[in-house]
């Protein structure tokens, strides 16, 4: 039997079992062609368990990261290579917990840099054991080597348990948020810039969250920018909704000028007709509006199991918040989690629940614009307890060039229900 050390995210559990009333709503479903391209196993050397999105490389090989399993227990970083045949082959391209200053549960995933580096973070382990920022280096001949670029000290003055994924700039500096730390414990987003001349890598705190009626508290999802440089993301509580004890959550703006970043919360959350406790990636379409989802939802008196949102630009500091989708039959999806929603170039996009769906193992779906401004969901997979399917997908969907959905379970598989890769045609 595999063994789990602790998480300090206590969504990352509960939020599985946020399942409310239902509301009387319906969305058409269309079972797709899904393949299962690896089954984790806990054997101590495979990963076990996934909230990890995937990213591609030149050559078409995805990458991503388990919370557990490795040698180590601690977590891998992982290659999925095509084989030939059109099979796939697994690479573990390292596993964490190797030293007492290594970062331990590898959460988001992987981002891509500069000479073909990968950056990553930990949401626990480090020096203090509350989180690292790392690089993973590859060298000729195959080998990868870590390097640990930030240790997160936690406490008044740093952030603790970075759970959302990086975001990159053009001069090579690294953007996210902590869900613990700061001055009250309610989490940051950092800078990470890189040495100039064979230092050290330095942080710079851009915000520090107050979780009360004016800010958010306890981000949890990938942050985004703008063309203008400007970063966007969700907080799980906090802001001015009296509905929610503390607070239903926000959608901020972070600017800079001057060396300076400024804080703006453009939405909050309430629980009437909309959605609560977002912990989210955020993605801009190609007009500039922001689109992400909520855990919980509330819609006509009724609490649901979520909601898709879009904010649109209103002038200022204004923007306009509304639900494209609220789930409520269950059978649609329920819970979407860490996700951000993914759009193709005819502007549908995807997105995964965590639970819902024939089995309430979870979904991969598709929202389609239509005249009017609504949008039509259909489910592309819902995700079974056959015992080689995966089930409770957490994270973000990449497309690749033929249109083809890939993405990641926490749970289900062939082997010992430790998470799986899989792919969807829509």
């Amino acid at each position: 039997m595999r063994s789990k050390k602790s998480f300090s995210i206590s969504t990352l559990v509960s939020a599985l079992t946020m399942f409310a009333l239902t509301v009387l709503l319906t969305a058409s479903a269309a079972a797709q062609a899904e393949k299962v391209l690896h089954s984790f196993n806990d054997n101590g050397t495979d990963g076990v368990d996934l909230v990890s999105a995937l990213i591609f490389d030149k050559t078409g090989n995805l990458y991503g990261t388990t919370i557990f399993g490795g040698t180590h227990a601690s977590g891998t970083a992982f290659e999925i290579l095509a084989a030939a045949g059109g099979g796939t082959t697994e690479k573990i391209l390292y596993n964490f917990g190797a030293s007492g200053s290594d970062g331990t549960a590898p959460n988001p995933g992987l981002i891509a840099g500069p000479g073909g580096r990968l950056y990553g973070v930990t949401t626990s382990g480090g020096t203090h054991n509350v989180g690292t920022v790392f690089a993973l280096i590859p060298h000729s001949g195959g080998s990868w080597t870590e390097a640990v670029l930030y240790n997160f000290a936690g406490g008044l003055t740093d952030g603790a348990a970075p759970v959302g994924g990086l975001v990159i700039d053009a001069s090579g500096n690294l953007y996210g948020t902590t869900a613990n730390g700061g001055s009250v414990g309610a989490g940051t987003v950092f800078e990470l810039s890189p040495p100039v001349s064979g230092g050290k890598w330095t942080e710079t705190l851009l915000h520090i969250f107050l979780d009360n009626s004016t800010d958010g508290g306890y981000p949890q999802g990938s942050l985004a920018f703008d063309a203008a440089g400007n970063l966007y993301g969700t907080t799980n509580v906090g802001g001015n909704s009296g509905n929610c004890s503390p607070g239903c959550g926000t959608v901020f703006q972070l600017t800079p000028a001057s060396g300076e970043w400024t804080e703006t919360v453009i939405y909050n959350f309430t629980t009437a007709n909309d959605g609560f406790f977002p912990i989210s990636g955020l993605t801009f379409d190609t007009k500039g509006n922001l689109y992400g989802a909520t855990t919980q939802g509330a819609f006509a008196g009724i609490f649901t199991t979520g909601a898709v949102f879009e904010l649109s630009p209103a002038g200022g500091d204004v923007w306009n918040e509304s639900i494209i989708y609220p789930f409520g039959n269950n059978a649609d999806g329920a819970s979407p989690a860490y996700g951000a929603p993914v759009f193709d170039a005819d502007g549908n996009l995807y997105l995964t629940t965590t639970a819902g769906g024939t089995d309430n193992v979870g979904t991969v779906f598709e929202l389609s614009p239509r005249a009017g401004g609504t949008w039509e969901q259909r489910v592309l997979h819902s995700f079974t307890n056959t015992g080689t399917d995966g089930q409770n997908p957490w994270s973000s969907l990449v497309l690749d060039t033929h249109g083809k959905l890939y993405g990641t379970t926490l749970n289900g598989g062939a082997n010992c229900n430790c998470g799986t890769v899989f792919v969807v045609k829509p």
